[in-house]
């Protein structure tokens, strides 16, 4: 059907033309000698071939627009595709290339216990999660964006310290700023005027993720100016244990007049792809420190529970007259 329908095109480009030249001459002039139009049947069927060819001319231009412009919005759709491919391709990666180190470490982990009974929280921590995170989102944006994009990607977590209070810090970065001035800096989470926006996030009870679409948005978040503000996109993704509190925030922040995203829904789709998966891995190894907290304490006090009952031992001895 197609072929038939493109042989007919070729025919008719060619011949109708031709065909109107042949009835035309054959016809004679359009005005008569008198100096009236010449409009007997022969003009009349060469008016008609005239018009024909006119409509039919407007028909596959149109026709011709139209197709390419489906060709163009299918190529667009596969190049989308092939993008979020790339983008799946590099999150896969990443997890893949993460979970092998820390089946390593856990591994090193359980010969360092069994040689010298005890837990080294070097072989698995948070820090080093979070910052192969930090890498592995901040490159999605950037192959999303297929443009240069001035982006931030922060990991913070939320700890408690002796005094039973809660702390935040920044221990992972990657993007556009070198070094944040916050990097590794301890802060007591509280809420006052003088509250990072990022620390309201770990603080307060919304679990679900921020995403304030322009400068306007971030500016009123940070109780700044707009002309103030240095952030045009800014995204809190807060990761919790399961039925219970933060502990940790991804931040992603789009500087100056960069724009990754135009609406909530794709940020959406970009946190349930990419972001998720990260977000358990996160909660995974927390649980992992969290288990090798909970050994390490349970032997500290069976030894000192041990050295006790040896004291008294040794007193009851002397006691004794031993």
């Amino acid at each position: 059907m197609k072929k038939a329908k493109k042989i007919y095109k070729e025919f008719f480009i060619i011949i109708i033309p031709i065909l109107f030249e042949i009835v035309n001459e054959i016809t004679g002039d359009w005005i008569n000698d008198s100096g009236s139009i010449n409009f007997t049947i022969g003009k009349f069927i060469t008016a008609l071939i005239a018009i024909y060819y006119i409509g039919q001319s407007l028909y596959y231009i149109v026709k011709d627009k139209s197709e390419e412009s489906k060709i163009e919005e299918q190529n667009k759709e596969i190049q989308e595709y092939k993008k979020q491919d790339n983008i799946y391709q590099l999150i896969v990666k990443s997890l893949c290339n993460i979970l092998n180190y820390t089946t390593d470490k856990i591994k090193d982990q359980d010969e360092y216990y069994k040689r010298d009974s005890k837990i080294n929280t070097e072989y698995v921590n948070i820090g080093v999660a979070a910052t192969r995170l930090c890498e592995s989102i901040y490159g999605g944006i950037i192959k999303l964006t297929d443009k240069e994009c001035d982006v931030t990607v922060n990991f913070y977590k939320k700890y408690s310290k002796n005094d039973r209070r809660d702390y935040s810090m920044m221990i992972a970065h990657e993007g556009y700023n070198t070094e944040p001035k916050n990097y590794g800096i301890s802060k007591l989470l509280k809420m006052d005027r003088d509250t990072y926006y990022c620390e309201k996030l770990l603080i307060d009870d919304n679990f679900e993720a921020v995403f304030l679409k322009d400068k306007k948005e971030v500016a009123k978040a940070f109780g700044l100016k707009p002309d103030r503000c240095k952030y045009n996109q800014y995204v809190g993704i807060p990761i919790r244990r399961f039925g219970s509190e933060k502990v940790a925030l991804i931040e992603i922040v789009v500087h100056n007049e960069c724009k990754v995203w135009e609406t909530q829904e794709e940020v959406r789709i970009f946190m349930n792809r990419y972001c998720e998966p990260f977000k358990d891995y996160i909660l995974l190894i927390d649980r992992l420190t969290l288990f090798y907290e909970t050994i390490d304490n349970a032997k500290s006090v069976g030894q000192e529970r041990g050295v006790k009952d040896e004291s008294k031992e040794n007193i009851e001895l002397s006691q004794k007259g031993y």
